[in-house]
């Protein structure tokens, strides 16, 4: 993997990752630019998850070129929140030099949680445990910013809430984003580009020009949903 600037922020060539004698990523190429917000969908097991760890540079183990921006962060499915920290604590846990509470305090007031900057991790709500973890990605001002299923684990009303605030977050900092998730519906209401993962490579690639705040009552909207599907297989 190399990391450089330039005109797009991540850009996949030839990229295979195998396991065993089975390919999940296969000869896979792909460009995000600069600022753009790209959903990732596909079928459980298709490896949607697999390149997002690889673009972490949590997975090494791969053939093909990987140039991602040396600024990047990753939200997960879990928080992962260290228990014995406090909330600050935790938000700037891995940065270097003397934990910064200011900076942590600033980037938590961002996600809505200024009240819960001194309380232990073990108080907070699905929903504030998920916020917590999006401040933490956020300290580190990315140029790149990796969301695996990060919404998946939450109710439904609290879901809608962390998506709404994943769309704001985003346009106030304009880094790219790499959303993988299962939800045709997240997809459409946070991406301007949707991707589908079929047999190891990017099957599927379309823009979302739909105004924000966007209506899923919207014929476009509807329309792409309904290619998503059909795509995934649901019909």
């Amino acid at each position: 993997m190399t990391t450089r600037a330039g005109n797009t922020a991540v850009s996949v060539r030839g990229l295979t990752r195998r396991f065993g004698e089975r390919a999940v990523i296969e000869n896979l190429d792909l460009d995000i630019a600069p600022g753009q917000f790209v959903a990732l969908l596909g079928a459980s097991g298709c490896g949607k998850s697999t390149l997002l760890r690889i673009l972490a540079d949590l997975d090494r183990d791969v053939s093909g070129e990987v140039t991602v921006p040396r600024k990047r962060a990753v939200g997960f499915q879990a928080p992962r929140l260290m228990p014995w920290k406090k909330v600050w604590r935790n938000v700037v846990l891995g940065l270097p030099g003397k934990p910064d509470k200011e900076r942590a305090v600033a980037a938590l007031t961002e996600v809505g949680l200024a009240h819960r900057v001194d309380v232990w991790p073990k108080v907070l709500s699905g929903g504030e445990a998920q916020r917590a973890a999006l401040a933490r990605a956020l300290v580190r001002e990315p140029d790149l910013l990796l969301l695996d299923e990060p919404f998946s684990a939450l109710d439904a009303l609290t879901r809608i809430t962390a998506r709404g605030l994943v769309d704001e977050v985003w346009q106030r900092h304009g880094c790219a984003v790499l959303l993988v998730t299962h939800d045709v519906e997240e997809a459409l209401a946070l991406a301007d580009r949707v991707l589908v993962m079929q047999d190891g490579k990017i099957g599927y690639d379309a823009p979302v020009e739909i105004d924000r705040p966007r209506d899923v009552t919207d014929p476009e909207f509807q329309r792409l949903r309904g290619e998503l599907l059909a795509r995934l297989g649901v019909h």
